[in-house]
């Protein structure tokens, strides 16, 4: 009879313990879902590049490397500091209401570390968009990288002559360079590195910045948020609204200027320490994060990458930079810098990107056509990170003279319509020859 009471105890524990752990994993975000993958723009700068042994190029040898690299981890804007500030405690407030009132599906543990959060003491308007510490990281990892994967040729001491590093007139992309050639060119010699004047409106770092046309006719163009303001009222998307609103216990729709200050706050927060997620991304499933981030893609696509032809068109001069570099290098192999580093932002690197047609998706990205990009290639947490960085090699070759390779985040990445890793010089030029011929800037961009 003990046995048989025994044995029936343990199946009722089994099947608690079962239903426990379901719901654990059903209601239970914060520590078991990563949120990383679905942080759009604000992913931090978390990358198998830095564990993987590069294959070397047999008898080529690197001789000049063009990289540009968008600054590392950074404050939010004043805009969302606002946000995060004097809106979501009183957001937090309310869910913690709701609960003890009986509403609302947070599981404990993560109601109990909303319930400790507020805003950073350190957050305030006049720190926004500074770099902050795990940007510093991600900057002084990826010159030690490349310092060790080209020693031969970042291995010289430094001089002006041999090295080329520009930054735009921002802080965090004056910090990011300098933790970068902290690294490159050492801790003793980087307080002599010569440095050209910063330029709000660099023509090659922040080209899009002197295009009236593009500001006028894409980026302050209502009619160019479109695809993404559809998005936000189609079916889709109301789940996620209906999602926050059933975790919040809200007894109204949650305004979706709420649900972006939580996913916001999520993003943030998690790019500052990643190793833990921000309490805010439990509000969202994996569902949830996924078409928060295809709302972000979106926008990005259309204001910075394939949506319009003018947007990727005039980021040629950046192109045409990196090709005289190349020819000077060809005609002096022994003169000029080995190393050529800019250091810059979201729009430009999307914007490079494009017009060397890298992660050019098939179809279109559209608010109706979600279902079609589940593996899309335009993946802003992939692309447009924090500290995203690409850069051109290249390459002296006894047999077939000079070849191009191309590194993205660290990693090989085939040239479009060369297809191996390293593109013979004369093909390279030859491929991009139309985007080298048809940069006539204030043409282009004139309204």
């Amino acid at each position: 009879m003990w046995v048989k009471l025994f044995c029936g105890l343990v199946a009722v524990v089994a099947i608690i313990l079962g239903v426990a752990v379901e719901w654990l994993s059903v209601g239970c975000h914060r520590g078991i879902q990563s949120p990383h993958q679905f942080l759009a723009t604000k992913t931090p700068y978390l990358h198998p590049a830095q564990l993987r042994h590069h294959a070397s190029h047999d008898s080529c040898t690197p001789i000049q490397i063009w990289m540009v690299v968008r600054h590392g981890t950074r404050n939010p804007s004043a805009k969302v500091i606002r946000k995060i500030i004097n809106l979501l405690p009183n957001v937090r407030d309310q869910i913690v209401k709701a609960h003890e009132n009986g509403v609302g599906t947070l599981c404990p543990s993560d109601l109990d570390a909303l319930k400790k959060w507020s805003p950073p003491p350190s957050l305030t308007e006049s720190n926004e968009k500074i770099l902050v510490e795990q940007g510093r990281e991600e900057l002084r990892g990826i010159g030690r990288r490349f310092k060790d994967r080209f020693q031969n040729l970042l291995g010289k001491k430094y001089d002006n002559s041999t090295y080329k590093f520009k930054f735009t007139k921002t802080e965090r992309a004056a910090a990011s360079c300098k933790y970068f050639v902290e690294q490159v060119v050492g801790e003793e010699d980087a307080p002599s590195v010569w440095y050209p004047e910063a330029l709000a409106a660099d023509p090659i770092l922040r080209f899009y910045k002197g295009c009236p046309k593009w500001k006028k006719t894409v980026d302050k163009n209502p009619e160019a948020y479109n695809e993404r303001k559809k998005f936000e009222t189609s079916q889709i998307f109301e789940s996620v609204r209906r999602n926050v609103q059933t975790r919040t216990g809200s007894a109204d729709p949650v305004p979706l200027e709420a649900i972006e200050g939580m996913y916001m706050t999520c993003a943030f927060e998690t790019a500052w320490t990643p190793a833990t997620s921000s309490p805010w991304c439990a509000l969202f499933d994996v569902d949830d994060l996924e078409k928060m981030q295809y709302r972000q893609d979106l926008e990005y696509y259309w204001i910075d990458g394939y949506g319009f032809e003018l947007t990727y068109k005039q980021a040629c001069p950046a192109v045409k930079d990196m090709v005289e570099h190349f020819k000077s290098k060809t005609e002096s192999p022994n003169e000029g810098p080995s190393l050529i580093a800019y250091f810059t932002h979201s729009g430009t690197l999307l914007k490079l990107i494009s017009r060397l047609g890298l992660f050019n998706d098939s179809t279109p990205l559209l608010h109706d056509n979600y279902h079609l990009h589940t593996t899309r290639q335009w993946r802003t947490n992939e692309i447009d990170k924090f500290a995203t960085n690409i850069a051109a090699v290249l390459y002296k070759c006894p047999t077939d003279n000079f070849k191009v390779g191309l590194l993205f985040q660290e990693l090989p990445v085939s040239i479009p319509e060369c297809g191996d890793d390293l593109c013979p010089l004369d093909k390279f030029l030859s491929i991009y020859h139309s985007v080298l011929n048809d940069c006539d800037i204030p043409q282009m961009c004139q309204l």
